[in-house]
């Protein structure tokens, strides 16, 4: 297949009319608001012109930082909201989904008490016969039935969170009230369509990594939605990416952006788009790292030798080689001639303005203590070596020759060698870089793709550098552990296997298996198994109540029959909802929720890091019921720690509450024998930052506060904090090596599988470097001869604030574009197989998943791909009718045992399907 034939010339016109943009790319044009107060506390008139009330709230209708919002109220009714232009999240820009607040808050089918089950038959299509209850009726029974729980045995309680549960500062939720109540099974539902932290804690020590648009001049994101597609707002950056402004004013300045991607997405309007058979990522990097090492070699040596662990000698074993006296990693020092600590003068002194310091071998064989040793960057050589464009070809589709042009491009790009002087301070200045998202990596063996990348990134030296692949730019910091390497700084097990969480234990104790899955995000469809299975899984005990809140694995995770057949075994269900979607269905007492504007809660977030060169305040969103609460609802903060109060389990929760808020060593530390309320703990927060006279009623005046001060442009990157030789990023992951021995090795002791996989097949995926593992829609039978693929869409990003049932939201984006509710074909793909545009058709995947939908033909798309975008048709019995209409694109994958990425956790988000004519 030639490069032209997959590469159709495009015109505005004709993507904006095959593309849903949603408004979202034009609501948020334009150039950043410049705030001219020199206040430490926002304020604005509190009366507008039409004699209305302005409030101030915040939106959380994504998980991005909260954006400041002015909410107009007339008579007690809101009228408009607008972006507040001193919140320094958004400085005034307001995308639709903050727009469509108004909407969350008066849904017409939002619960408006607590209700109470009266049929006891349960199941997707069975009228749950609710009435409505009073709130001491529904807390009672709740905390009954969880006390009796807590006394005999507190793994009975699962709790099941998802992005839902993430629209506020919940510190409840997450994670105060599991951790108190003693049960291992927090589930969480929102991570295994998108695991995409793995490979940012492994080699950045961050949650999440991101673009710096402000100096990148070439990017090539592979598997990831930009700009329109994804729409966010938000300077800061904990969310994974970049900001849609920040990329509009990249691509403004010339930055070059290849996109790699099945679909040509939103962004693809002002880049190069290059089709890829979906799931092959992997292969594509793979190829570009080759020519890299063995074609052009061209690579920052400086960089490879004193910020990664490229010179680390690698034993035959695979095992870092440690020197006997203080267990640290040697490196062969090219001075004296021998190996010394990581840490040794010798080797750790490199300085950006002397490159001949940090003398340490590359490559070579050596004999350290009578066992031979090379350089991890020796193995990477070798272990590229055979991994061709003309091999990647033959999987990816791309042409041999594209893949060495792009990959030219960006070492050119890289300027390897070159500094930048920032305010007197020198960095490395690396303005190229690879960067892959959810696409690309959720895959079985996803995790591999993340280490393909660091690895690539690493050669250039694009890591956490000006121009390059930067971190989150907040503290904790790019540390290094204990082997000389950035330690993680969440969720990932810490370097030489110093298990804290998830040791193996057998049985185990969590029911997603995490004691089997040590690195995985999360694991909910293998907890639902366990569940329905418990000898198959180990499990010695039996699951008694479930307490959901803000997670739907029915619609927004994949085998949504698994899931039911969990939930049915429940003896109690009860969740905390806004609406009666479809995990409401199976509960037994549903706690009504308040919508996002009637909710008391802050929200702490550092502004805004390299994304917009700025760093150093620290800034606190505030918001409080901008009406009278409508209806008989509470907010989650306040219903758990109720629920935490009668249960007698108060006092730890005031300590971990005062530990996680700050609270602890100031006047306003939580006392642990006494009850507080959410407004109390709300109070306390805002004072204890801001001062005595700085609480609730303050900040409803004024709405949002920020401390500190924009610090020099220079301290906005890590490197500043941790230059030359003192971290290194690894590119070699020997711990996640180590991981697979002290897997196998436990295994063994204690004489089990993991279930529903062969050893082997399991071990294989931990492994130092990225090894190309088939996935299971590259090994379906022959019949299925297309793949389906999906991609987000700026309204149903994360499946927060209900914007898939609010009508006027719903029918904005239906009239913008029918791709929504259409299954998009490549047109000549349609053509020799029959069909026109708008044709009705079956889709059918090889795990047996079938959609049934309209087609929308288009040059858009890679001629072996069926597009989804988005995902909806909802089939809860009580939602609006707009949330069931489109298609539920998860319907058609499966997380089976042995097809899910045993590392990340992530799910194969492709299927191979096959097509039919209705």
């Amino acid at each position: 297949m030639s490069e032209k034939s997959l590469r159709p010339e495009l015109t505005r016109r004709d993507f904006l009319k095959a593309t849903a943009m949603t408004g979202a790319v034009a609501a948020m044009g334009g150039k950043l608001f410049k705030s001219t107060t020199s206040s430490m506390f926002a304020k604005v008139d509190s009366q507008a012109a039409d004699g209305s009330t302005i409030v101030h709230s915040y939106c959380k209708m994504c998980i991005g930082p909260a954006c400041g919002t002015l909410v107009h109220v007339k008579n007690g009714v809101v009228t408009q909201i607008e972006g507040d232009p001193e919140s320094l999240a958004n400085q005034g820009k307001l995308c639709p989904r903050g727009n469509s607040n108004i909407y969350n808050l008066y849904n017409p089918y939002r619960i408006k008490s607590p209700l109470k089950r009266t049929n006891p038959e349960k199941g997707m299509d069975v009228d749950p016969g609710w009435v409505e209850i009073s709130w001491d009726e529904a807390m009672g029974t709740v905390a009954q039935k969880l006390g009796d729980i807590l006394k005999e045995d507190p793994r009975g309680l699962v709790f099941h969170l998802g992005f839902g549960s993430m629209a506020d500062d919940q510190p409840m939720a997450r994670p105060v009230f599991p951790t108190i109540f003693g049960t291992p099974n927090e589930i969480e539902s929102n991570g295994p369509l998108c695991p995409v932290h793995f490979g940012a804690l492994a080699n950045l020590g961050s949650f999440t990594y991101s673009i710096d648009p402000t100096r990148a001049n070439y990017l090539v994101v592979i598997g990831h939605s930009l700009g329109g597609d994804f729409a966010k707002a938000s300077c800061a950056t904990v969310l994974h990416g970049v900001s849609t402004e920040a990329l509009q004013n990249a691509l403004d300045r010339g930055m070059k952006m290849v996109v790699v991607n099945p679909h040509a997405g939103a962004e693809t309007i002002r880049g190069e788009w290059v089709p890829i058979i979906p799931g092959t990522e992997l292969p594509f990097i793979q190829a570009m790292t080759n020519v890299i090492l063995h074609e052009l070699k061209r690579y920052d040596e400086w960089f490879l030798r004193v910020r990664t662990n490229a010179p680390y000698l690698i034993g035959e074993d695979g095992d870092y080689v440690r020197d006997p006296a203080t267990n640290k990693p040697l490196l062969w020092s090219t001075i004296s001639n021998k190996p010394v600590p990581f840490d040794n003068p010798e080797v750790s002194n490199g300085r950006l303005s002397d490159p001949s310091l940090g003398a340490a071998a590359l490559s070579g064989t050596f004999d350290v203590n009578g066992k031979l040793a090379r350089p991890a960057f020796d193995v990477i050589m070798d272990h590229y070596k055979e991994l061709t464009p003309e091999w990647a070809e033959a999987l990816t589709g791309i042409p041999a020759a594209t893949i060495r042009r792009i990959t030219a491009e960006l070492v050119d790009a890289a300027q390897i060698g070159s500094t930048i002087d920032i305010n007197g301070f020198t960095f490395p200045y690396r303005p190229a870089l690879v960067f892959s998202g959810r696409g690309a990596i959720s895959h079985r063996g996803g995790a591999n793709v993340m280490l393909a990348t660091n690895v690539i990134n690493g050669l250039i030296g694009a890591t956490d550098v000006p121009g390059g692949l930067t971190g989150e730019s907040f503290n904790p910091l790019p540390e290094p552990g204990i082997d000389g390497t950035v330690e993680p700084n969440a969720r990932l097990v810490p370097q030489k296997g110093e298990w804290i969480r998830n040791a193996f234990k057998m049985p185990p104790d969590h029911l997603d298996m995490a004691e089997f899955y040590p690195h995985r995000h999360c694991t909910p469809y293998v907890a639902w198994r366990a569940i329905t299975d418990p000898a198959k899984y180990y499990i010695d005990y039996q699951p008694k109540a479930m307490l959901l809140y803000g997670a739907n694995p029915l619609i927004n995770n994949i085998r949504a029959d698994e899931a039911i057949a969990a939930f049915k075994t429940f003896p109690f269900f009860a969740s905390i909802s806004y609406h009666l979607d479809e995990p409401s269905q199976f509960s037994d007492i549903v706690l009504a929720e308040s919508s996002n504007m009637e909710r008391l809660n802050y929200y702490d977030f550092q502004g805004c890091g390299p994304i917009a060169g700025k760093r150093g305040l620290h800034a606190m969103n505030f918001k409080y019921p901008v009406v009278n609460v409508l209806y008989d609802t509470r907010d989650s903060n306040s219903i758990l720690l109720d629920l935490a109060n009668t249960l007698g389990i108060n006092a730890p929760a005031n300590g971990m509450l005062s530990g996680m808020l700050g609270l602890m060593g100031t006047p306003y530390a939580l006392v642990p024998p006494q009850k507080y309320t959410w407004d109390k703990v709300v109070d306390a927060v805002l004072k204890s930052r801001f001062g005595d006279d700085k609480g609730i009623a303050y900040f409803k005046e004024h709405g949002a506060a920020w401390t500190g001060k924009w610090l020099p442009e220079e301290k906005t990157y890590n490197y500043f904090y941790f230059p030359d030789g003192k971290t290194r990023h690894p590119i070699y992951l020997e711990y996640l090596l180590g991981t697979g021995k002290y897997m196998k090795d436990n295994l063994t002791k204690a004489n089990v599988t993991v279930p529903g996989w062969d050893t082997d097949k399991y071990l294989a995926f931990f492994g130092a470097l990225p090894t190309w593992i088939p996935h299971p829609e590259h090994e379906a039978p022959k019949e299925f001869d297309l793949f389906a693929v999906n991609w987000k869409i700026a309204t149903r990003t994360f499946g927060m604030g209900a914007l898939d049932e609010l009508t006027p939201v719903r029918e904005m984006q239906q009239k913008q574009s029918r791709e929504t509710d259409s299954i998009l074909i490549n047109a000549d793909t349609a053509r020799s197989k029959g069909i026109k545009d708008g044709d009705k058709v079956v889709v059918e995947s090889q795990y047996g998943g079938k959609l049934e939908g309209p087609v929308m033909t288009t040059l858009l798309i890679h001629p072996k791909v069926l597009g989804f975008a988005g995902n909806f048709g909802r089939r809860g019995m009580f939602l609006g009718p707009k949330a069931r209409e489109g298609l539920n694109y998860n319907q058609l994958l499966s997380a089976e045992d042995g097809y899910f990425d045993p590392v990340a956790g992530g799910i194969e988000i492709t299927a191979a399907v096959k097509l039919s004519k209705v």
